[in-house]
């Protein structure tokens, strides 16, 4: 008898296991609305498709506040079939776009803020490297540029596309997608003074004019007014200048992320609680920062559903692509 109850015991608890963990919260994680000519990281979800992904994401889930679902976790509670909404950095299209959708289906989304970026036409450096790297329609053949004190040159053909060896160094050719993922990789620990000059140096290789507006612009103060509702729209923090929190010492990481909380405070006049790491990136000393600034919660970029002993300083979030509408319900449910 012992023999057939056991194999029946684990058969029992796997099924209890996979019960529990069905429908667990997801939280989304956005970051535009809008049709860009080039999006390399793929962050942009187009209009259409992102009034097909709201509808079926109110269908298949009880679409909350995030605020609402970490009150819960911070309960010891795991709610059933709920999903948050995020958007990270604070782009205009996110009140010129996204926000007439959410507000016909009354689905509530929090905004997380770089709020040393509000109001600044020119927009963030990765979307103007894009722009230099991918709009021109012939670069020069090659880029030799010092970052950090180390010299560094590539060779091109200037075409938009060329079928070049993946290797990217010793002298090779490479697309323009290789150049550009080297770039980023090369300024993104820069500091914003320094990421800046760079970019005014590759303007000028690269030939092209500042633009007075860009498409890629973030949200204005006056925008953050009129994107807020309590209840519907919240604000986050996502720190001041959107750095590497994990390269920065511990004095570096609070200014980063104090300074932003402040900033969205003085901004909509009420209490922020809710935080994101910038690129996902941070460590332990970060999430520290983060707990004693007073912030309830932090979102990574990490993916997966929120489990019942997940840390609130690492919530995981499911990066959303530009599918169809039924395509996200289908991961949706894939990941739950």
């Amino acid at each position: 008898m012992p023999d057939l109850i056991t194999p029946l015991l684990g058969k029992l608890r796997h099924a209890a296991r996979h019960f529990v963990g069905r429908d667990r919260p997801i939280i989304l994680m956005y970051h535009r609305v809008a049709r860009l000519a080039h999006d390399p990281w793929q962050l942009a979800v187009s209009p259409d498709r992102f009034a097909e992904q709201i509808e079926a994401l109110v269908q298949c889930r009880d679409v909350v506040p995030l605020s609402w679902l970490v009150a819960r976790l911070a309960q010891g509670r795991v709610p059933r079939k709920v999903a948050a909404v995020t958007f990270d950095d604070g782009y205009a299209d996110v009140l010129s776009e996204a926000r007439p959708v959410l507000e016909r289906h009354t689905c509530p989304a929090t905004v997380l803020l770089v709020t040393g970026a509000i109001g600044d036409n020119c927009g963030f450096w990765w979307d103007e490297l894009s722009r230099l790297i991918f709009e021109p329609p012939s670069l020069p053949l090659e880029l030799d540029i010092e970052i950090a004190g180390r010299p560094h040159g590539w060779r091109t053909d200037g075409r938009l596309t060329h079928a070049a060896n993946e290797e990217v160094r010793d002298g090779l050719v490479v697309t323009r997608e290789q150049l550009h993922y080297e770039l980023w990789r090369l300024l993104r620990p820069l500091d914003p003074e320094l990421c800046s000059e760079l970019l005014l140096r590759l303007r000028t290789w690269a030939g092209i004019e500042i633009e007075a507006t860009s498409i890629h612009r973030p949200l204005s103060a006056e925008e953050v007014h009129r994107l807020v509702a309590p209840g519907f729209i919240d604000i986050g923090a996502h720190t001041v200048t959107h750095p590497q929190l994990s390269l920065l010492d511990d004095a570096g990481q609070r200014g980063e992320i104090e300074g932003s909380r402040r900033a969205c405070e003085e901004l909509v006049g009420r209490p922020i609680d809710t935080f994101a790491y910038p690129f996902g990136d941070f460590n332990d000393s970060a999430a520290a920062s983060v707990h004693e600034c007073g912030f309830a919660c932090a979102c990574t970029a990490s993916g997966g559903a929120v489990a019942r002993r997940i840390h609130r300083m690492r919530l995981p979030r499911f990066g959303v692509g530009n599918w169809r509408g039924d395509d996200l319900a289908r991961r949706l449910t894939a990941h739950s």
